[in-house]
């Protein structure tokens, strides 16, 4: 769960720190790959997806592992929607960069898209217990009921 945490702070950082650098070519950036920065450069507005979809899933991890509800799959959707737009909101401070609600959309759809996809996952995980937990149960009470039929015939068989 370390690990989960620690990714999900270093996303976040890589989030507002991209966001709000001057520049927004990310082929200056020496972490970067230049294949990703190729890339982000070339959907410029569907690059902001990528790291929210990331974010929904590890917040999917998290919120499956605790078995929370619906609720707080809804709650987690809409604070990662704040942080999009806290992050588009930053960048009106600086001269070179500019809000755009494309981006805002584009980040939105990533959090719900890595979020739904993590919940589905979840959901058929429980229904896969759910199936064998119920197919084992339907055995145990078969064999008591078989059980309790064998003790009631042995019990008017000896009278």
């Amino acid at each position: 769960m370390k690990a989960l945490k620690f990714t999900l702070a270093i996303t976040f950082l890589l989030i507002f720190y991209l966001s709000w650098i001057s520049d927004a070519d990310l082929n200056e950036q020496p972490f970067i790959p230049e294949w990703l920065g190729k890339w982000t450069n070339a959907h410029y507005t569907l690059r902001t997806a990528v790291p929210f979809v990331l974010l929904g899933i590890l917040f999917g991890i998290l919120l499956a592992s605790r078995q929370y509800s619906i609720k707080f799959w809804v709650f987690t959707w809409l604070a990662l929607s704040i942080v999009v737009l806290i992050a588009e909101a930053g960048q009106l401070l600086i001269s070179s960069r500019v809000f755009d609600w494309e981006d805002v959309l584009w980040g939105v759809a990533g959090a719900f898209a890595g979020l739904s996809l993590m919940f589905s996952i979840m959901l058929l995980g429980r229904k896969k217990y759910h199936d064998k937990y119920m197919r084992y149960n339907k055995s145990v009470k078969a064999y008591k009921r078989q059980q309790q039929k064998k003790a009631f015939r042995n019990y008017h068989i000896k009278d």
